[in-house]
């Protein structure tokens, strides 16, 4: 069987995979679809015209999604609500790097696009720590940082939490950057102003253009990425309205692993 086929997006970030309906992909080609967001941190899969249920469905196949009890795991970023105040966009962060356990993967599906802006730039974290010059690769060496979101949504509590500030990709191997300026307050076991000197550097590399990919939305794209590596900024330049569906998915479980070749 032929590979996948796709086209790279970036120097070191995203693939587009052309031609595919989630709602009917194999085994096989999952398992591709994960070893290119294993290698590539993105993938995007355009004219997806899904409803609730297919989004769903997919979302399952690379894992078990966040919910709350009773509720979909579907969440409605809808620049036209206003029931609630929420950000608006803008912060390059991680999807609940707050969270005790952090999500494998985000899925963003468009619905709704503004004709001007509201474009999501994407940074791989791969790419960012092997960018990262050797004086600071060893100030970080086996540190963690702590993560904080002053009021969570859903079941989780307002707390702090703990991460190593470089994780491991285990189906590549690779080392990531774990860090971000939205959620992460401090370097455990250093001192605040060392800390807050440390994170800057860690930031300026963590967002450089040359790891980066700019996603212009089209109605219909679905993307998914690997939170594990990934920050993202979602660029609040509109004033049309703006829907999207999010997902976001538990680490993968056993039977899903699918190692590269």
């Amino acid at each position: 069987m032929a590979p996948l086929p796709f086209r790279r997006l970036a120097g070191n970030c995203g693939v587009e995979v052309p031609g595919m309906d989630v709602r009917a992909v194999d085994d096989t080609t999952m398992g591709e679809l994960r070893d290119l967001v294993a290698r590539h941190a993105v993938v995007v899969l355009p004219r997806q015209h899904l409803e609730p249920e297919d989004e769903i469905a997919f979302a399952s196949r690379w894992g078990v999604p966040h919910s709350r009890p009773g509720h979909s795991p579907i969440i409605a970023l809808d620049s036209t609500d206003t029931r609630r105040d929420r950000p608006r966009g803008g912060g390059w962060h991680s999807d609940m790097s707050w969270a005790p356990t952090t999500p494998y993967a985000t899925l963003l599906h468009a619905l709704t696009i503004p004709d001007v802006g509201g474009d999501t730039i994407i940074a791989n974290q791969c790419a960012a720590y092997d960018s990262l010059p050797d004086r600071l690769r060893s100030q970080i060496e086996g540190r963690s940082a702590e993560h904080r979101h002053p009021n969570p949504p859903g079941r989780f509590a307002a707390g702090t939490v703990v991460h190593p500030i470089v994780r491991v990709i285990p189906e590549t191997g690779h080392r990531a950057l774990f860090v971000n300026p939205a959620f992460t307050q401090r370097i455990c076991d250093m001192s605040e102003p060392e800390s807050r000197r440390v994170l800057w550097q860690l930031y300026r590399f963590a967002t450089r253009p040359e790891v980066t990919y700019r996603h212009c939305w089209s109605a219909g794209d679905l993307v998914v990425w690997d939170n594990r590596c990934v920050v993202h900024y979602a660029i609040h330049d509109y004033t049309d309205p703006r829907l999207m569906h999010r997902i976001t998915v538990k680490t993968a479980h056993s039977a899903m692993t699918h190692q590269p070749t």
